[in-house]
């Protein structure tokens, strides 16, 4: 008899140990999928500098300021593990510039439409908006972020570095922009566009958007760069004396006409 409930222990602790181990594979899967990150509160200092004071009073507010819009009820989002630091920068920056920047909460369930005007890009491409998405709005141009965004990541998805200041105050500088030259990446070379580059080009000013070279006749005069990002297949080329016009031959008259490229391999 002994030795049966002995048995049956070492089973019912085996079968714990199991679960517990399957348990932790499931998280680290979900947190590898979606970018679940934990920290500790006192890790960064979130003291607003006195940068952006210059950028900032070149703004027109006659007609409106920056609102800075939540997708939750403030109470959802001081306790939210990726949003609190963000959520006290956007308190900071308000009162740091009070006549430039107000803050907004709308709870993205109850009040769909309030969000609307931000569900689709002017591109036509969809936005997806979570409850950890925020916005940053100027007279209806407008960014919107994920959590992601204000952090930097490793491979792992583990947070290196928080970049709320610098990541509002590009957004706030992109949206009150007058122009933006648009940062053309092109497609269908199995090309891989890092969602950081994709940030950093916005945060430098630029409109990402995609360039099929297949369906045009040259690179759009709007491009202030034209980004190969990693492609794994060649780009068509022409015969000698064809009167055919590649993407090779695209690429080239917009470079010998003052073009300019980035290529990643």
């Amino acid at each position: 008899r002994r030795a049966r409930h002995a048995g049956t222990s070492v089973s019912f602790l085996a079968l714990v140990i199991a679960f517990f181990y399957l348990l932790n594979l499931i998280l680290l899967g979900f947190a590898d999928k979606f970018g679940w990150y934990f920290y500790t509160k006192t890790q960064y200092d979130l003291t607003v500098s006195d940068a952006a004071a210059p950028l900032f009073a070149e703004i027109d507010t006659s007609a409106g300021g920056v609102e800075i819009v939540f997708c939750d009820v403030e109470d959802n989002i001081r306790t939210h593990k990726q949003l609190d630091y963000v959520y006290e920068t956007a308190v900071n920056l308000r009162d740091r510039y009070p006549e430039l920047i107000t803050l907004t909460f709308v709870n993205l369930w109850l009040n769909p439409d309030r969000l609307s005007a931000y569900r689709t890009a002017k591109d036509g491409t969809e936005n997806t908006l979570t409850t950890s998405t925020v916005i940053v709005d100027y007279r209806g141009e407008y960014i919107c972020n994920s959590a992601a965004a204000f952090y930097t990541l490793d491979d792992n998805n583990s947070v290196t570095a928080y970049n709320g200041e610098e990541v509002f105050v590009a957004n706030i500088l992109w949206v009150s922009a007058k122009n933006h030259p648009v940062a053309y990446f092109t497609a269908n070379h199995g090309e891989e566009v890092p969602a950081a580059l994709r940030r950093q080009l916005i945060y430098a000013g630029y409109t990402v958007a995609r360039l099929d070279l297949a369906t045009v006749s040259a690179v759009p005069e709007d491009a202030g760069v034209v980004v190969i990002a990693s492609p794994i297949y060649d780009f068509q080329k022409s015969a000698e004396g064809a009167s055919y016009v590649s993407e090779l031959d695209k690429l080239r008259t917009y470079l010998d006409g003052g073009g300019r490229m980035l290529v990643t391999l």
